[in-house]
C-alpha cells in the first residue's frame, strides 16, 4: 500500500511563527535531498497522524508539495517532551539507486505470551542500517513468544537481508527477558539463532 501525504511550503521559521502553525493544527517540518535545498513545509497533524497508523514511519512514501510529488522517508519525528505532541518533522527525499541510512523499527511478536512468564526489558527501539531504500526493511519482527527469562537478545543475532549493512554494534542488547516474581531467577543466556 503506498502512502501519501500533501504538505504546504512555509516561510517563516520564527519559533512564534511555528509555534502559530501548531496551534491550527499542523506541524513545521523540513524535506531536503541530494538535488532538493531544504524546503521548509507545514504538514496537517490529523492526516500526519494517520499516515503513521499505516506504517509510514518504517517505508518509502510519496510527500506532494505543489503537485509535485517526492519519494522520502521519515528521517526524523521530534515531540514535546511533557505532552508526547509532536511538534517537527524531517523528511529525506530516497532515490532508488542511492543508499541511506536509516533506524528500522523493532516490532515484538508473541509478546503477550512471553509476558506470562518474564517481563520484557527493550532495551533498543530500532536499529541503524544501511541500503537501497526500497530494500530497507519497514520494521525488524522479533517472535519472543518461545524465549524465556534470562534469555539476551543482541543486535548480532538478528538477520537482515542480503546487502543490508548494519551500523548498530553487534554487541549491543536488543532486549531481555527477567523472571516475573514468583517464578525462579535464571542465569542470563544467550539464546542462538537468526530471530527473522
Amino acid at each position: 500500500m503506498s502512502i501519501s501525504l500533501t504538505v504546504n511550503r512555509r516561510e517563516g521559521i520564527k519559533k512564534s511563527e511555528k509555534n502559530r502553525l501548531r496551534r491550527q493544527g499542523f506541524i513545521p517540518g523540513v524535506i531536503y535531498g541530494k538535488d532538493l535545498p531544504n524546503l521548509l513545509v507545514t504538514v496537517p497533524y490529523g492526516e500526519f497522524v494517520e499516515a503513521l497508523k499505516k506504517g509510514a514511519y518504517g517505508s518509502v512514501i510519496s510527500v506532494i508539495i505543489n503537485n509535485e510529488n517526492h519519494s522520502a522517508i521519515i528521517k526524523e519525528i521530534q515531540r514535546d517532551l511533557v505532552t508526547g505532541n509532536i511538534i517537527h518533522v524531517d523528511f529525506q527525499k530516497v532515490y532508488s539507486d542511492q543508499r541511506i541510512n536509516k533506524e528500522v523499527p523493532i516490532k515484538l511478536v508473541g509478546d503477550e505470551i512471553a509476558k506470562k512468564t518474564a517481563i520484557i526489558q527493550l532495551e533498543k527501539r530500532g536499529i541503524e542500517v544501511r541500503g537501497l531504500p526500497y530494500e530497507i526493511p519497514k520494521q525488524i519482527e522479533l517472535d519472543v513468544s518461545h524465549l524465556t527469562a534470562g534469555t539476551v537478545i543482541s543486535v548480532g543475532q538478528i538477520a537482515f537481508p542480503p546487502g543490508i549493512e548494519v551500523y548498530t554494534p553487534k554487541n549491543e542488547v536488543v532486549l531481555s527477558l527477567v523472571a516475573n516474581t514468583g517464578y525462579l531467577e535464571m542465569e542470563p543466556e544467550v539464546s542462538g539463532g537468526d530471530l527473522t
